[in-house]
């Protein structure tokens, strides 16, 4: 076994050996009192015992001198005198610390390390390391690196291969950054290249792969180029420059070398006075070469045009048939008309470059540039951008052009192309029309919507239309609607895409209301489109006198259409004409008596609005007259029959109100809103043994209805017997496990918030998160004072069926009782613009239907419902 490394060091200061186990130092028999050696052969008598004894010859008065008894005097003396002398405090110097050492130091130390073990987190315990050899670790991993470094000769050829990759990543980085302007080279883009080849472990070895590379092929441009960026990455310009240099003289017509040392030079100190020099050899060795003119212009000054020009031009002799010089030189000009004349030139000696074209198209006049299109044509036969470029042209010059005119002149290119196998497909032409549309040409990008569409074959081309104007917006998803519609006069649905794209463009109402009157004029029996119509007039366009016109046409056309008139009726309601109103379904009314119990339903809940009101063009008799007319032309519409009820209970006359209700109950015996009704009058007269009896008829008749349950609970609970109710509960449990209603009657009857939380998780779990649950928990939190709970569970009721009135009233509650305005606003913002959408909540119903709310405002109604739900929290 080997020998412990510490075994062989010094111990450090203060160290005490088995102090870690509790050891305080070594104990030994001169600490302790005299040690008594037993005999082997057992206890002996005290008589016989000789060590202790006076006598013999062993005994100390016989073996001790004058000179052992003058030693202990002495010692003895010396030990009383030091327990004489006071204790002296030693004075420290200023300025120098005294350190402790010793038992005492070790011993505070470590209590006082005990005591930090208590702010020690959990993490921290379990990411102590554990006990290990450390010292056999760390003698593997020697041994490990040691063979990892070992290096082996290899032949040049081999190096070769090896360094061909480092090789082309290295060139092609420094082409990246060379092919750049050098003024506008990022930082960012140096920092990415250091960062990546930074991480070459040993440049030694990195030059030594490039000086076999340099020898093996001494005439290749990538071993100069990578040998001088790495130089240049190890901060080594001057062997940088040299490498360049030496590559320079061996590849001199090698237009990437030349570039790499100007680049390098630029880089130095040596300024552009260095580069300059270096071009005009590399330009007398390589007058060919693009990239160097390119860059004999990036080193003139940024405001020396002149020179640039001349460079340019000069660059141009050697290579006119370079398209991006001419570009470059076309830049620099500042006058249209220099623009045009050298782009002509361009144009006739760079016949096949469509990007010289197009510049020379969008500078010349209207003449010219039809010239120059019909000349492109002849040359570039296959370009689909030149029929769209002269779609713009014409735009351009007529911004009025008809689109007729665009489709064809499109539909003829298409042809054109079509014949020399370059045809386009729909995705690449409606691409084209959304970059028209950016560009502000409107019926250009009508007219490719138009010709693109050609291209949809004829099965299911419907579905592929709506699929593509859905992937795209703005006019062209307009404009493929319309093509839809155009081709489909018909369909309904595909008429309320476009109109609802309409929509959402900002500025385009006109177009909008043409389409909506283009839509009622091919479908005149479709009653959506003039209720769609007169809505966006009204709303949209503040427009009432145009909305009530457009309604009125839709009712003189589709006279038995209840929505219609219906719509016609809130129209005036909203807007407090409430005798328009009254005379518009009176109208209604009297040619056609059975065309809708609604009409009647709301004939009536009008006057009765209006007879609170205390209006004179309304009376009480014709209110009942025309209640009991309704019931007999409709004698199974129950909402007649509660109508009825609640209005003879307006008057006093609950009896009344309950024959009313008992006819209801024979004509429509399945209805359990009029049980209901009928439960709640007797209620009201105080018949509690008849309510019973009522329940059980209405159960035994509609045996599945939770509602009727309810009511019996309900009943029970408010006669304070509790073991009925919680009896009837138990029993709808194992009826209607799923019923929100049943759970909720059963969390109302636990008292214990704990308890009734177990509850919670019972509820949820059988009614699958039933939004009236999740607004029942809200609730109770908000008796129990806990808000912030109850709000969010009125805001999880909200997400899960936003149609909740109930749910939207109590996060009103919230936002009130917190007195945050924004938080009520933003409440009150959401429910306006769900308002028409809500239709469900008990409280709601009651508060919309009842007709002294009639022209109450959306953020009325919601204060109201508010009101009363706190009201039954109390």
């Amino acid at each position: 076994m080997d020998r412990k490394a510490f075994l062989d060091q010094e111990p450090p200061p203060g160290y005490v050996a088995g102090i870690g186990r509790g050891a305080t130092g070594f104990t030994t028999s001169a600490d302790t009192a005299r040690v008594r050696f037993e005999s082997v052969y057992g206890n002996e008598d005290n008589s016989n015992e000789v060590g202790d004894s006076d006598e013999g010859i062993l005994s100390k008065a016989f073996n001790r001198t004058n000179e052992d008894e003058e030693a202990d005097r002495i010692y003895e003396e010396i030990d009383l005198r030091l327990q004489r002398k006071p204790h002296q405090i030693k004075e420290v110097e200023s300025g120098v610390v005294e350190i402790e050492a010793g038992n005492g130091i070790i011993k505070k130390e470590f209590s006082l390390y005990k005591r930090e073990l208590a702010s020690v987190s959990m993490d921290e315990w379990a990411n102590l390391p554990d006990v290990g050899d450390i010292t056999r670790r760390n003698k593997r991993q020697r041994i490990l690196n040691q063979q990892v470094q070992r290096t082996y000769a290899a032949p040049d050829m081999l190096i070769a291969s090896a360094g061909q990759a480092l090789n082309q990543g290295l060139l092609q980085t420094t082409h990246e950054l060379a092919s750049k302007n050098s003024s506008s080279v990022k930082i960012a883009d140096i920092e990415q290249w250091e960062e990546s080849f930074g991480k070459v472990a040993n440049v030694e070895k990195s030059r030594l792969i490039f000086a076999s590379l340099r020898r093996t092929e001494p005439y290749k441009a990538d071993s100069w180029i990578a040998s001088a960026r790495l130089e240049e990455q190890a901060k080594n310009f001057d062997s940088a420059k040299l490498l360049i240099q030496e590559g320079c003289t061996k590849l001199p017509h090698n237009a990437d070398i030349w570039e790499e040392s100007i680049r390098i030079h630029r880089k130095s100190d040596e300024g552009i006075k260095r580069c300059k020099a270096l071009l005009s050899e590399a330009l007398r060795l390589n007058s060919g070469s693009e990239k160097l003119w390119l860059l004999g212009v990036d080193l003139e000054s940024p405001a020396d045009t002149v020179s640039k020009k001349k460079i340019l031009m000069r660059a141009l002799e050697y290579l006119p048939g370079s398209s991006t010089l001419w570009k470059s030189l076309v830049d620099l000009e500042e006058g249209a008309t220099e623009k045009v004349m050298l782009l002509k030139r361009a144009t006739d000696i760079c016949l096949h470059d469509w990007d010289l074209w197009l510049n020379l198209i969008n500078l010349s006049t209207y003449v010219e540039a039809k010239a120059a299109l019909n000349k492109v044509r002849r040359h570039l036969p296959k370009e689909h951008k030149v029929w769209i470029t002269a779609l713009k042209l014409e735009e351009r010059e007529n911004p009025n052009v008809p689109v007729l005119k665009l489709v064809l002149m499109l539909k003829k290119g298409i042809a054109e192309l079509q014949k020399n196998d370059a045809a386009c497909d729909i995705e690449s032409w409606l691409n084209e029309s959304s970059e028209a549309e950016a560009e502000d040409f409107d019926r250009t990008c009508q007219a490719l919507v138009e010709c693109a569409c050609l291209f949809v074959p004829d099965v299911d081309k419907l579905a592929t239309l709506i699929l593509y104007a859905e992937e795209r917006s703005g006019r062209t998803s307009l404009y493929i609607y319309q093509q839809i519609v155009k081709e489909n006069p018909h369909d309904i649905g595909s008429w309320v895409r476009l109109l609802n794209s309409l929509r959402l463009i900002k500025k385009e109402e006109d177009l909008l209301y043409k389409f909506y009157e283009q839509a009622v004029k091919l479908n005149p029996e479709v009653e959506l489109f003039p209720l769609m119509f007169a809505k966006d007039k009204w709303i949209v366009s503040n427009d009432v006198k145009n909305a009530r016109r457009i309604l009125k046409d839709g009712s003189r056309e589709l006279p038995r259409s209840e929505k219609i008139w219906l719509a016609r009726v809130k129209l005036e309601v909203k807007c407090s004409n409430y005798k328009n109103a009254y005379q518009i379904l009176k109208e209604a009314l009297t040619d056609n008596e059975e065309l809708s119990p609604k009409l009647w339903y709301e004939f009536i809940h009008l006057i009765r609005f209006c007879l609170s009101r205390s209006m004179d063009f309304v009376s009480s008799e014709e209110l009942f007259r025309l209640s009991a007319t309704a019931i007999d032309i409709f004698p199974e519409y129950v909402k007649l029959y509660l109508q009825r009820s609640q209005l003879l209970v307006d008057f006093n006359d609950a009896k009344a109100a309950r024959e009313a209700l008992l006819v209801g109950s024979r004509k429509c015996p399945s209805c359990v809103e009029i049980w209901c009704a009928l439960a709640d009058i007797d209620i009201g007269l105080g018949a509690v043994a008849r309510v019973r009896s009522l329940l059980d008829t209405a159960i035994l008749k509609i045996p599945d209805s939770d509602i009727l349950w309810q009511k019996k609970i309900s009943l029970e609970i408010d006669q304070r017997d509790m073991i009925s109710a919680r009896q009837l509960i138990s029993k709808c449990l194992k009826q209607f496990p799923t019923s929100p209603n049943i759970w909720l009657q059963n969390l109302s009857t636990i008292q214990k918030p704990s308890h009734r939380r177990n509850a919670f998780l019972d509820a949820l779990r059988l009614t699958n998160n039933n939004t009236q649950i999740l607004l029942g928990i809200g609730v109770f939190f908000w008796m129990e004072g806990k808000f912030m709970k109850a709000k969010s569970w009125f805001d999880r009721a909200t997400s899960a069926d936003s149609r909740n009135g109930d749910a939207w009233s109590w996060s009103y509650c919230f936002a009130c009782k917190n007195g945050i305005e924004a938080e009520k606003e933003q409440v009150l913002n959401m429910l306006i613009n769900r308002y028409d959408e809500i239709d469900k909540g008990d409280v709601w119903h009651s508060v919309v239907e009842d007709h002294r709310n009639l022209d109450k405002s959306p953020s009325q109604v919601i204060e109201l419902v508010s009101q009363k739900l706190l009201e039954s929290t109390i």
